[in-house]
């Protein structure tokens, strides 16, 4: 019991008229007020409840509590409460003065509530068949018993086998009460005098006139007919014509579509024998090498088959239900024709006419012409002939592993030399091809890049490079990569490091398609604190259990360990790891820098069983991602796996191909050639797992790229 409060306790002062008025007294130790009420049964579930607590006041509050009732929470003296099912209750009163609050919890046995619900429905029967309707209102579930069953839905449908009368019951709920409602229902079932009978009589060609002499039908009555050949149908068809010979067994099925079903069948049999099928066909010879043939074989149905061999290597022709054809011959000559025929399946015939073929030139003559240009460029005019030149398509191969399908390409040669080039001329009409084929000889070719670096390093951390051998030039590229995760492009750049010791510096010099020159120099970064940084993060490399693990700042590391959190290590800051067992691992880094400092670091690590961790350096800043608006660039997969596809487009054309690590050093440099089109594959078998960049220039402009290696 609550210090300072008394249970209270129930007291019947009067009944009258069937009106029960019952007392719910409660005393407060602290004297502050005295809470109790009034309770008067008003019957049919209906009470009033009435505050009597003291002292009563004009600023006093009474909230009452009555869980079950409607409503369950109310304010003021006197309320209505309405309960809907009988039962033990629990009301309380809350009775607040200003000088303090009591309150009196009771319960209130209910007795005389009207469920407010009614059960009840109809039916309506076809045959076994009746859809029941739920009528009842103020339920929330319902159980039905169907005579043959239970059922839970609002309105179900019952399926009886039998005629007869069933009684049916319906119990709706709301929860709370619940209410019942029965019914007889009549079912009578019609009896099945369906007897299906069929017979069957041979016409010519495989034919079979069925005829049907079933009993005991009905308007809605249906069949389904399976002639045996893999064949049926779901309507009555009189006639079916077989397409090969052989006894085939003709079932039948009828139902007159009733409930419950009422079915029949019946079978024959038939023996085919007089199916029959000849190939037949005429070939009309047209200039220029063009043939056209006519099947005038018999008998001929929806699904018959003409082949048409035309001697030649290559495709045979297979029609289904079109006895026509044309064909081009490229070349002249005489040859067989086969012609192969075939009704349906278990006939088939074969016919063969010989044509002579004259006057089927390819019509058009492949030529070029070419001029020299500055650098290993060369200009190609193609100059081919022939009434076929606008629907024939050009193949140009260069000789040095470059091709290309323009009309008229200019291509740089990359070295000097003798080079043998072809152009192909193929007509998608005919079909034929004419090649040409000539020799360039390339001996001006030169490359004028140098990459020379020299430095000047000043205080706080200043250091500029400049490359003297630089020549400006709108194409020309100058890149520096500072070695501290930063680059740069520039003929003279200043740079700021942020941390002392020896930094490994690449410069990288371009100044056209397969003119380029790299250098790496080591340089010494004084004038700037030296701090050695044991940092690391996880990244994620792919969906499996495979992490790179990325140093804060490896640049200026002269020494490093590895202690990976299983009793294992690695010396050297690149490294990899595997874990055999799944755990919490804590890994550190213990660091050395070039300039003398000393740092470690530790990270602990929930891994799963086989997780890899692989160290890689973190990208560098400065080398941003961009593209050519007017020619969209396409790299995929990526990531990768062994290898990565560039797609510059129909209009793109390929020059250069150069693949950086993460630290922006050159890994490898390709030159497919400015008229390279399609697809273009770059191997990356050889790569560890990380981030690098791939650099792409396509019609004059540089487009950049990061590609995912896994």
């Amino acid at each position: 019991m609550t210090p300072g409060k008394k249970q209270g306790t129930s007291f019947l002062i009067s009944l009258l008229a069937g009106v029960a008025i019952l007392l719910f007294p409660s005393f407060s130790l602290s004297q502050t007020c005295t809470a109790s009420f009034l309770a008067i049964n008003n019957g049919n579930g209906n009470y009033t409840f009435s505050n009597t607590s003291v002292p009563q006041s004009s600023f006093a509050n009474a909230v009452w509590q009555v869980p079950g009732g409607s409503p369950s929470v109310a304010i003021g003296n006197t309320v209505a409460v309405t309960y809907t099912a009988n039962g033990a209750y629990t009301v309380n009163l809350t009775y607040s003065t200003s000088s303090g609050s009591c309150s009196n919890t009771a319960v209130v046995n209910v007795t005389g509530a009207i469920c407010p619900l009614s059960a009840g429905f109809t039916w309506t029967a076809s045959g076994g068949l009746v859809n029941f309707i739920n009528l009842s209102t103020g339920a929330t579930t319902y159980t039905w018993s169907l005579g043959n069953g239970i059922s839970f839905t609002p309105s179900p449908v019952a399926n009886y086998t039998a005629s007869g009368v069933y009684l049916i019951s319906l119990t709706a709920s709301n929860g709370t009460c619940s209410n019942t409602y029965t019914q007889n229902i009549s079912v009578t079932i019609p009896p099945c005098n369906l007897s299906v009978s069929v017979t069957a009589t041979m016409g010519t060609f495989g034919q079979v006139q069925l005829t049907n002499s079933s009993t005991g039908t009905v308007a809605g009555t249906t069949y389904t007919i399976n002639y045996g050949n893999g064949i049926t149908s779901n309507s009555f068809q009189p006639s079916h014509t077989y397409t090969s010979n052989g006894f085939y067994v003709i079932k039948v099925y009828g139902s007159n579509n009733s409930n419950p079903p009422c079915v029949g069948f019946d079978s024959i049999g038939v023996a085919v024998t007089n199916v029959t099928c000849q190939a037949s066909f005429s070939v009309t010879s047209n200039s220029g090498g063009l043939v056209n043939v006519v099947s005038n074989s018999s008998p001929t149905f929806s699904g018959s088959t003409y082949v048409w061999d035309y001697g030649l290597p290559g495709p045979t022709f297979t029609l289904n239900s079109i006895p026509t054809h044309s064909f081009q011959y490229t070349s002249n000559g005489f040859y067989a024709i086969t012609f192969t025929f075939s009704p349906g399946p278990g006939c088939q015939d074969v016919d063969t006419q010989y044509v002579a073929i004259s006057g089927a030139p390819c019509p058009v003559a492949a030529s070029f012409n070419y001029q020299h240009g500055n650098g290993g460029t060369v200009t190609f005019n193609n100059t081919s002939t022939g009434s076929g030149l606008n629907s024939s398509v050009p193949a140009w191969d260069f000789g040095d592993g470059s091709t290309s399908g323009l009309l008229h390409p200019v291509h740089s040669f990359t070295a000097n030399g003798i080079y043998t080039v072809s152009l192909t001329m193929q007509n998608t009409v005919m079909p034929c091809t004419s090649m040409y084929v000539d020799t360039v000889v390339v001996t001006n070719f030169t490359c004028n890049a140098k990459a020379i670096i020299t430095h000047t390093v000043q205080s706080g951390g200043f250091v500029v490079f400049s490359n003297p051998s630089a020549i400006p030039g709108p194409s020309n590229v100058y890149r520096w990569n500072f070695g501290d995760g930063n680059i740069a492009d520039g003929i003279t750049v200043t740079h700021k490091y942020q941390n002392g010791g020896t930094h490994f510096v690449q410069h990288f010099a371009g100044t056209g398609p397969g003119c380029s020159d790299n250098l790496v120099q080591a340089i010494n970064v004084t004038g700037v604190a030296c701090t050695a940084f044991a940092g690391f993060s996880l990244t994620p490399l792919s969906a499996g259990n495979s992490f790179s693990v990325i140093p804060v700042y490896p640049w200026n590391i002269a020494a490093a360990n590895w202690t990976w959190g299983d009793g294992s290590g690695s010396a050297g800051l690149h490294s990899s790891h595997a874990y055999q067992q799944g755990g919490n691992f804590t890994i550190c880094l213990t660091v050395t820098a070039s300039c003398g400092s000393t740092a470690t670091a530790c990270s602990s690590v929930v891994l799963p069983a086989g997780t890899t961790l692989t160290v890689s350096d973190p990208a560098v800043t400065g080398f941003s991602e961009h593209s050519a608006d007017s020619y969209p660039l396409e790299i995929f997969p990526n990531p990768c796996a062994g290898f990565f596809t560039i797609r510059a487009g129909d209009a793109g054309r390929l020059s250069e191909v150069i693949l950086f690590d993460g630290m922006l050093r050159v890994i490898q440099r390709m030159a497919p050639g400015p008229d390279s089109e399609g697809d273009f594959t770059v191997d990356t078998q050889t790569l560890s797992p990380g981030i690098f960049f791939v650099q792409v220039r396509i019609n004059g402009q540089t487009v950049t790229r990061k590609i995912i290696v896994q």
